[in-house]
């Protein structure tokens, strides 16, 4: 179904070209981009994924541009199993709705344009786990936010918990790519087998949408973050 876009994108009908791949993505899941698109290559490749990357952000459930901060946690609690992540109370200024988004969607067979529906969320507690965080925005650019947005966002939870995110908000599927990455990351360093995925070999992760360079961070920062859940 991506060929329609890739050709409105030759014929310079971009109005066509995101009406295309909006249908695209609302008819496909994330494990299946991959296979869609082998045959794809070069500019015509590039030029598809970056369209692609622009429809996701712009044409979420929350109207868009929806930014996603990927998260790693370890939280801590004698009582309980589970922790309730809700979304922050009080936003960024120029934020007007967040909500939390589970790390395990890009296995979901959901079409990955229905995927993005922040909501409250629960993570295990007592292991390394991952989230986004996902705030929509009145401007294109993205919030800046403080040094203690999250931990004041996710208060109280439990008694403990450690957080690593990125300061640098990203397009929401990016935001996941960099998530299933830091957590490899920490589960590899940790010395725990990692499960193959649909869209991904044992131990591998390959991001369509995600830059290079921030692929390779979000793979350290999940090794810094096992060294400090120990």
């Amino acid at each position: 179904m991506h060929r329609p876009v890739i050709a409105h994108l030759k014929a310079g009908r971009y109005c066509d070209a995101i009406a295309a791949a909006r249908s695209w993505l609302e008819c496909t899941s994330y494990p299946q981009l991959s296979p869609d698109l082998a045959g794809v290559v070069g500019e015509e490749r590039t030029s598809l994924l970056s369209l692609a990357r622009e429809v996701l952000a712009m044409g979420g459930p929350l109207g868009g541009p929806l930014w996603g901060a990927p998260a790693l946690l370890h939280l801590a609690s004698a009582k309980r199993p589970e922790a309730l992540l809700m979304p922050p109370q009080t936003l960024p200024k120029g934020v007007v709705c967040a909500g939390w988004l589970s790390a395990g969607l890009l296995d979901s067979d959901m079409p990955v344009g229905f995927v993005c529906k922040p909501d409250s969320i629960t993570v295990p507690t007592d292991e390394v786990t991952a989230a986004v965080l996902v705030l929509q925005t009145v401007e294109l650019e993205a919030p800046e936010l403080a040094d203690d947005f999250f931990i004041e966002s996710m208060e109280p939870i439990v008694d403990e918990r450690q957080v690593l995110s990125a300061r640098v908000l990203l397009p929401w599927i990016e935001a996941l790519e960099a998530t299933q990455i830091m957590l490899r990351g920490a589960r590899e360093a940790a010395g725990e087998t990692v499960p193959a995925t649909p869209y991904a070999g044992a131990g591998t992760f390959r991001p369509l949408f995600l830059p290079d360079s921030v692929a390779s961070w979000a793979l350290a920062a999940g090794r810094t973050f096992a060294a400090m859940a120990r």
